[in-house]
């Protein structure tokens, strides 16, 4: 189990009672440091509000309609946690699927069980 931090909204200058606009995640996600985590509206910007470490965020304090100044609890996030039901090899990074070598047992090939054959 990692370490526990709440998260607070950090330095977003001059602004104070900002409104929440967008909620990127939700208890259970996993994110990776630099991962939007709230997106803030003031009468002159949009600003996204990054994630400072990856883990896995164990609750969330913010809704969209909130507003919130500097030092406003965000969220808890669990440093280098892993999501539940994560054990097992991950899927490839580009979400191409991985696919058996074709001289595997049970790849799919014309000549193999299951193959369609036609009868005459």
């Amino acid at each position: 189990m990692g370490r526990v931090t709440d998260l607070a909204v950090p330095d977003i200058g001059d602004f104070e009672a900002v409104e929440v606009i967008e909620v990127a995640v939700r208890p259970g996600a996993e994110v990776k440091p630099e991962d939007t985590l709230i997106v803030l509206e003031s009468d002159k910007a949009s600003m996204d509000i990054p994630a400072p470490a990856g883990g896995i965020v164990r609750e969330v304090f913010v809704k969209v309609g909130d507003f919130v100044s500097q030092g406003s609890p965000m969220l808890k996030l669990e440093e280098g946690a892993e999501p539940e039901g994560a054990a097992g090899p991950r899927p490839p990074e580009d979400g191409a699927a991985s696919e058996p070598p074709a001289d595997a047992p049970g790849a799919a090939s014309p000549d193999g069980p299951g193959a369609a054959r036609e009868t005459a």
